[in-house]
């Protein structure tokens, strides 16, 4: 006991001696602050990204393989203008959820343990939630609009511009 007591005395004397040389904890503790938040940052913006281009993917190829050349011209309209929609909102759901758990991997942690996975499983339910709104928006507005053109009514879809 004696030699473990002496041994980390003179170690601790040391690291005193030596620390002139040394960064300051303070300044240590302040980087590695500032480099977790980075990755947390970073990690946040790349998941958003990642989901944002799956959703617009989505929708181009919904749009390019599904509602291309129907029969009902304007079910088909409504449909792709849907899925744009869907992505938009889903993107949007994405980025609240992460928002709302917490930034970087412990808030992919926290969702992906929502059903019993992990970060990587947080990960793939963030992207796939724009995903998934594109294809559900599209598939509402379509039926929407061929339902109700069916009936005889007249349904007319309107974009508004803003005004510049």
């Amino acid at each position: 006991m004696k030699k473990l007591l002496i041994a980390s005395s003179l170690m601790l004397s040391m690291s005193y001696a030596s620390s002139s040389y040394a960064a300051e904890p303070a300044t240590i503790g302040a980087a590695a602050v500032a480099e977790s938040a980075a990755v947390a940052t970073a990690v946040t913006v790349g998941t958003i990204g990642a989901a944002a281009v799956a959703g617009v993917a989505t929708a181009e190829l919904m749009n390019h393989y599904v509602f291309n050349g129907c029969n009902n011209e304007g079910a088909c309209d409504a449909g792709a203008e849907g899925t744009y929609t869907g992505a938009i909102f889903g993107t949007g759901g994405s980025l609240g959820a992460l928002v709302a758990v917490g930034p970087g991997m412990s808030g992919l942690t926290a969702i992906g343990s929502s059903i019993g996975g992990g970060a990587a499983i947080g990960f793939c339910l963030l992207v796939a939630a724009p995903v998934v709104t594109a294809a559900v928006f599209g598939a509402a507005y379509y039926s929407w609009v061929d339902y109700n053109s069916d009936s005889g009514q007249t349904v007319n879809l309107q974009i508004i511009q803003p005004s510049p």
